[in-house]
């Protein structure tokens, strides 16, 4: 390892383990926009938690502040361009708030969406529902989601309980409030926002209906999804009663489920926000709803750039990963801090990990499926109650990892069992599909088709729990982990997993030798966790499958060392290079190389020495382009990768050293 690696590996290990909580965990904030924050100050208005303390104003308005483009407008992500959905709300809560109407985050708001009024009308359906259930937009010009919906037999296709969890859950609080046409009072400024927003009180709503326009527009209804959309809305205006009543308590029903369930807390943030709204109207008793509404906080993040809600809470997925980064570096003969120093961190980390795991096998919050829950872990700490199949894993490899250290597990007072990871593993297999790769939270149930049929607009590949590279790569990764520890744990399901999940990786291959990615930015990501499951699952580096994969990582590199890659990738389905290399992406692509050229080669040191040369003096690296998303184009930041797989990168320089490059030949694996 030269010099320079070295002290800037030094210098990153101090820094990580700076982040380290009192309690062993690392968490970042998981950045998306001001759109969450601008729902929890109207929720709180709906439910009547209301006036805010002075001080939550100035921090709520400081968030804004820091937010808000020169141009007056909010942006859907922190590099992206401005939103109508989430400018429009952003206007109306800074309106609720009582923000003094000549400033420059009112005013400065008003003029750029003055502008666009033609967006505002034909916004996403996800602004206007907010929009029409405090009365500013009406309910006559969306397209309803009847929720009727709910009440389709098993059998159905379109049955709510086959969605992808977050769609699903969304989706029947929206389908809720559209059937129930809620509207929370504001009083009026309902009519002055009308004015504001629409100019003039009483805009034809219906005429909006199939208008659809603006730069938050990803993806338009299907022509079967117009014809349906007809159906539902004609149904709409004269609904059967029973039916309607019936389906509305059903929504309230699993909403309700899924609330205790997981504790008040929420499978996220905004389904949580949508169904506060829920209960607050159909109980009648706001009060009630408000007293709950402090459950959600656990989703709120407040520091030097104010209060506002986070996309999500990631202390688990953070922390297994701050744990490898430093087991990589104890590898490593001039690494510093000092090993002890080290095994401390570690030691702490894993106690944590191993307290949030969870062990109710009672299928999903909502009664959803059967696929359970004991076993897993989530993607923050154990409350909400949702495990994920990638988070699972990655924390059962460290664990496994950590268990061959006896200088870290000697400080641990109270180690994972056998049978606590022999229920990881089995809740990993049940996320396993037929085609061999993995899910989220559970199993595919639904046809992708049905995506055709998807309602949201702003977002795609959204309807269904489907496998994604990565999760399959991290599941990969544990399985075989466990296999090498557990030999005589049911090899023959192990093998077969092990087997479909390569061929899985296999077929998602392209034909440039990338993978495809569904969490984050973009090729490199995906490249990263495929090699890394491909060649510990004995796939040789000469086999296409990593040596494609390598190809395409030491075509990418940038003339800097770095590699850097633009979000619009992920919309547009092909690579677009972001202006700067990025230190995240760098690490990845480093990450990725390492394990299938080694790290002799130019690209792996030329891509390690860039990423010392961009750290701080304090040993961090600087915050940059948002690296992570959801939905096909929902971006959003995971802030602690910029610290935690730099690090890892560096620690990389006596890894598989003797590799060749370029590959020549094909060997496979035994799961090929």
């Amino acid at each position: 390892m030269n010099r320079l690696v070295s002290d800037a590996l030094g210098d990153g290990l101090r820094h990580l383990r700076s982040l380290q909580q009192p309690d062993g965990r690392w968490e970042g904030e998981v950045t998306w926009n001001s759109m969450l924050l601008s729902q929890w100050v109207l929720v709180r208005r709906a439910v009547g938690v209301w006036p805010l303390p002075s001080s939550e104003v100035a921090a709520i308005t400081t968030h804004y502040e820091s937010w808000q483009a020169a141009d007056g407008s909010f942006a859907a992500s922190r590099d992206g361009e401005g939103s109508v959905v989430v400018s429009a709300l952003a206007y109306v809560a800074l309106r609720v708030l009582e923000v003094d109407v000549a400033s420059q985050l009112v005013a400065g708001t008003r003029r750029w969406l003055d502008g666009r009024r033609s967006h505002v009308e034909a916004m996403p359906s996800w602004g206007r529902v907010w929009l029409a259930a405090f009365g500013i937009y009406d309910y006559d010009g969306l397209n309803l989601i009847p929720p009727e919906l709910v009440l389709l037999p098993r059998w159905s296709p379109f049955r709510m309980s086959s969605l992808y969890c977050h769609t699903r859950h969304i989706y029947l609080a929206m389908a809720y409030l559209c059937g129930a046409r809620a509207c929370f009072d504001l009083g009026p400024l309902a009519r002055d926002l009308r004015m504001e927003l629409l100019g003039c009180q009483r805009p034809d709503f219906a005429s909006f209906r199939h208008r659809l326009s603006g730069p938050d527009v990803v993806v338009r209804p299907s022509s079967v999804l117009r014809w349906l959309f007809r159906a539902a809305n004609a149904y709409g205006q004269r609904p059967n009663r029973w039916l309607r009543e019936r389906a509305l308590s059903r929504c309230v029903d699993v909403l309700a489920r899924e609330r205790d369930a997981s504790a008040g807390y929420g499978l996220s943030p905004v389904s949580g926000l949508l169904s506060g709204l829920v209960r607050a109207h159909h109980d009648g008793n706001p009060i009630a709803a408000g007293a709950e509404l402090t459950r959600l906080d656990y989703w709120r993040w407040q520091d030097a750039d104010g209060i506002r809600y986070a996309g999500a809470r990631s202390s688990s997925w953070d922390t297994a990963f701050a744990l490898r980064a430093q087991l990589a570096a104890l590898d490593q003969a001039d690494a510093a801090p000092t090993d002890v120093t080290i095994q401390r961190s570690l030691a702490s980390g894993y106690a944590w990990l191993a307290d949030q795991q969870l062990h109710h096998d009672d299928g999903s919050p909502d009664g959803g499926n059967q696929d359970g829950r004991a076993g897993g872990w989530c993607f923050g700490d154990r409350r909400p109650g949702w495990p994920v199949s990638d988070c699972t894993a990655e924390v059962t490899t460290t664990i496994l990892l950590l268990h061959e250290h006896a200088e870290v597990m000697a400080q641990v007072a109270s180690p994972v069992s056998a049978a606590r990871l022999e229920s990881a593993i089995e809740f990993i297999l049940r996320r396993q599909n037929r085609g061999g790769g993995f899910s989220t939270y559970e199993r595919q149930r639904t046809s992708a088709l049905l995506e055709k049929l998807n309602p949201a607009e702003m977002f795609t590949q959204c309807m269904a729990d489907y496998a994604w590279v990565e999760c399959t790569a991290s599941c990969l990764l544990a399985l075989n982990k466990f296999r090498c520890a557990r030999p005589d744990y049911r090899p023959a399901r192990l093998d077969r997993a092990l087997r479909l999940g390569i061929r899985y990786l296999r077929s998602r291959q392209l034909r440039d030798g990338s993978y495809p990615a569904g969490w984050g930015i973009n090729f490199s990501y995906s490249i990263y966790f495929a090699i890394e499951a491909l060649r510990t699952n004995d796939v040789a580096a000469s086999d296409p499958a990593v040596a494609g994969a390598a190809a395409w990582l030491v075509e990418h590199q940038r003339s800097d060392g770095g590699w850097g890659e633009h979000h619009s990738s992920l919309k547009l389905g092909r690579y677009v290079e972001h202006p700067e290399s990025q230190a995240a992406m760098t690490a990845w692509a480093v990450l990725g190389l390492v394990r299938s050229v080694g790290s002799g080669h130019p690209a792996v040191q030329n891509g390690q020495a860039f990423l010392a040369r961009l750290q701080s003096p304090a040993g961090d690296w600087p915050r940059q382009a948002p690296s992570g998303v959801f939905f096909g184009g929902g971006v959003i930041d995971y802030d602690l990768y910029r610290n935690i797989f730099p690090v890892w990168a560096l620690s990389q320089s006596n890894v598989e050293r003797q590799l060749t490059y370029p590959p020549s030949g094909h060997t496979k694996s035994a799961y090929s």
